[in-house]
């Protein structure tokens, strides 16, 4: 049940538009340094996280991203600018990325358009 719903908030359209606002919720986060949206970018990008990582190996890493994103939270409290950017760099890549790779390559541009 649990992958199930992970494949589906991954995948396709549904996943054009989690990742399209887990990147509009990172967006705001870093430009108004509100943790609360980063926080929820961090849960908005779990799913795409969690698909395209692995349990063992250099995936694993991608697995860990939205815990970047709740480091870059903490920062946020604490007022340090550049560290924000730092721990939020990589999932921001990751989730253009993921963007990029959900349109293209799985075709998912052309099924929203048909809607």
């Amino acid at each position: 049940m649990f992958i199930s719903i992970m494949t589906t908030l991954s995948q396709g359209g549904i996943g054009v538009l989690v990742t399209g606002f887990a990147l509009v919720c990172m967006a705001l986060a870093l430009i108004r340094m509100s943790s609360a949206w980063m926080v929820a970018a961090a849960l908005l990008t779990v799913p795409y996280t969690y698909m395209a990582g692995d349990w063992s190996g250099v995936l694993l890493l991608v697995r860990f991203l939205p815990l970047t994103q709740l480091l870059a939270a903490y920062v946020i409290d604490k007022e340090e600018t550049l560290l924000t950017w730092v721990f939020a760099a990589p999932t921001l890549l990751m989730l253009g990325y993921s963007l990029y790779d959900i349109t293209i390559n799985q075709d998912a541009f052309r099924v929203l358009m048909n809607y």
